[in-house]
């Protein structure tokens, strides 16, 4: 015991109570929605025999005249002059838009994040003219052109045909995984944070998750960014230094790091389906891999532990046991008979005196109140002030 300012003792705790939280990290292409979002723009943008192409670049490239993967995928992307809006108009159907027709209104409308820190890079899409004015213009405001930019909607039309006839007959349309907005809704109510890690285009990710979720989704995005060449193609800003731009390892690594308020006890749980999403899933505590993919395979051959799915529905009924599981249960209130004899307390059985038993009878009451200190601490997990979804998740506190 340690002497207060005022002379009393202050009792330490013996121990303290150890918080657990759930942080979710998803894989976009292929595992939240069912397609790869960008082979499906650039395909149907440049044609799938040029995509081949491209791709074959960095295998075929000789000696004078070496290209990386990196290189190639820029040259892919410099093929596409597009606002962020039209390349959403073709990839998401129009009866999967929910905001197709519940525009936010342009009065009074809040500037909630710019993620657009550095010139040339576009947090929210619109047509090219009104990107590029809100990047390299101060005369008209970067939340004004994005407030004006989404509230219309200019559909892309699907009757052009490449050299090579793709577009022809050919769905464009990227779908949600059927199983993801109830997964979405319940994470949002147990305050469990979603973050996306893609080597896919933020802006374009987040237009997405708009249509498909609403404004107020709550999902963050760590992808690359997006600029604009001076002929309004666009030039892709990475993340990183690896080819893709995005080494998912190193993503949840900086998770850990930035993202987790006790990165020690914090779980996270990881969602993908391809071999990129390998070293994430090394990283994360609890691993869901989509069936029949790479990144099952590679689980499996490495036996490390994982659980299928072939929608968010069963993810969903994961997340839902793992809180099942941290969730302390609630104390137990001690209740009293009125109508017992206290005589009977009184009453030995002729084996002991009457102060041998006085005795045993405060040993347990002393364990009785240390348990139930305990289970009371327990029981304060779910605060009354716990934080908005998309900052921090529900802590579920535990005691050692």
């Amino acid at each position: 015991m340690n002497p207060t300012p005022s002379g009393l003792p202050t009792v330490l705790p013996s121990s303290s109570p150890t918080t657990v939280a759930l942080h979710i990290y998803v894989d976009f292409d292929s595992t939240m929605v069912l397609q790869d979002t960008g082979n499906t723009l650039l395909i149907h943008e440049i044609g799938q025999q040029e995509l081949l192409r491209l791709d074959r670049l960095p295998e075929t490239s000789t000696p004078g005249q070496v290209i990386t993967a990196r290189k190639a995928e820029d040259m892919k992307w410099e093929r596409v002059k597009l606002s962020i809006q039209e390349a959403a108009d073709i990839l998401i159907h129009p009866e999967d838009d929910v905001l197709a027709m519940t525009r936010p209104s342009l009065d009074g409308a809040e500037d909630e994040a710019s993620n657009g820190e550095m010139d040339g890079i576009i947090s929210y899409g619109g047509t090219r003219e009104e990107e590029a004015t809100s990047s390299s213009s101060s005369a008209v405001p970067a939340a004004q052109t994005r407030r004006e930019s989404t509230s219309s909607t200019t559909r892309v039309p699907f009757d052009e045909q490449h050299g090579d006839g793709t577009a022809a007959g050919r769905s464009y349309n990227v779908q949600l995984d059927p199983g993801f907005k109830e997964f979405h809704q319940y994470c949002k109510s147990q305050n469990i944070p979603i973050t996306i890690v893609s080597v896919g285009i933020q802006p374009l990710i987040e237009e997405m998750l708009n249509r498909y979720l609403g404004y107020d989704h709550g999902i963050k995005v760590r992808a690359n960014k997006l600029g604009w060449n001076d002929d309004g193609s666009w030039k892709l800003i990475r993340r990183d230094t690896s080819p893709y731009g995005v080494e998912k390892g190193r993503a949840i690594l900086e998770a850990r790091e930035n993202d987790l308020q006790n990165p020690q006890s914090d779980q996270i749980l990881w969602c993908g389906d391809a071999k990129a999403d390998f070293p994430a899933a090394l990283r994360a505590n609890i691993v869901m891999a989509r069936r029949n993919t790479t990144l099952e395979r590679l689980l499996k051959a490495n036996s490390i532990p994982h659980q299928v799915f072939e929608t968010f529905a069963t993810v969903k009924d994961a997340v839902e046991a793992w809180v099942r599981d941290h969730t302390p249960e609630e104390p137990v209130e001690a209740t009293f008979d009125e109508n017992e004899d206290s005589s009977s307390d009184d009453v030995t059985d002729g084996t002991g005196t009457e102060e041998e038993y006085q005795e045993v009878d405060n040993d347990h009451g002393h364990g009785a109140r240390d348990a139930g200190s305990g289970l009371t601490s327990s029981s304060s997990a779910f605060s009354s002030s716990s934080p908005s979804f998309g900052s921090s998740s529900v802590v579920r506190t535990r005691d050692p």
